[in-house]
């Protein structure tokens, strides 16, 4: 995007736009691209098949979360509540993992958790959409990563960790039935660990309490956006 471009929405933003919020000619819009990018402009054409925005004014923000979020696949309801809730709150990804206790990797619907990613970030002013990966493999997962991970566990209520401020990192969550031994055992290799307190929590509340504990401690909870002109 850039100042001074007409920009023409999909048919489904048309529509949204036209139907829903009765948007019209003159109306003030923002655009986001996905990846940081805020365009402010004004509609010069709105019909339900297409509209088209004028942008005066184009700002390019740079991306606040390093938390990518790992977790063993649970059941529509839980993982729909984990993606719509860790969207709001602000991560870079959405990894799922097949681990022993959990899911398998059909029931991840990636179409459908990517429309909500982006329906939320629109709601919650979130100009960086998180990815969303498919499915892994939790030993394939750890195999191959090279960043920081740090892990919640209901069997270790004692945090372990101890992290900068500025480390790219994964936090890791086992499904509804938790870790198995022998998950536990290999990401005591490699974790630090987070404690979430004495309540045995549910995965979708874990992963909503740990995700604002790290982001926390990593400085990430800030009252506004930057620009990052």
């Amino acid at each position: 995007m850039q100042a001074g471009q007409t920009v023409g929405l999909s048919k489904d933003e048309s529509h949204h736009l036209f139907n829903v919020l009765r948007i019209r000619e003159g109306a003030s819009v923002e655009l986001v691209d996905g990846k940081g990018t805020l365009g402010m402009g004004t509609v010069a054409r709105a019909s339900k098949n297409l509209t088209e925005v004028l942008l005066g004014s184009v700002k390019k923000y740079p991306r606040v979360s390093r938390v990518r979020l790992c977790f063993g696949l649970a059941k529509h309801q839980a993982s729909e509540f984990l993606v719509r809730r860790c969207t709001e709150l602000g991560v870079s990804a959405f990894q799922p993992l097949v681990t022993d206790h959990g899911l398998p990797a059909k029931v991840w619907k990636r179409d459908r958790w990517d429309r909500v990613v982006e329906e939320v970030c629109k709601q919650c002013q979130e100009v960086w959409f998180p990815e969303v990966c498919e499915p892994m493999r939790f030993a394939d997962w750890l195999e191959q990563n090279t960043r920081t991970i740090v892990a919640c566990d209901e069997n270790a209520r004692v945090s372990s960790l101890q992290i900068g401020s500025l480390v790219e990192c994964d936090l890791v969550l086992g499904a509804e039935g938790g870790w198995s031994e022998n998950e536990r055992r290999l990401l005591a290799e490699k974790a630090s660990l987070l404690g979430l307190g004495v309540n045995r929590l549910r995965a979708e509340t874990a992963s909503l309490v740990a995700l604002a504990l790290l982001k926390e401690k990593l400085g990430e909870l800030q009252p506004a956006l930057v620009s990052a002109d």
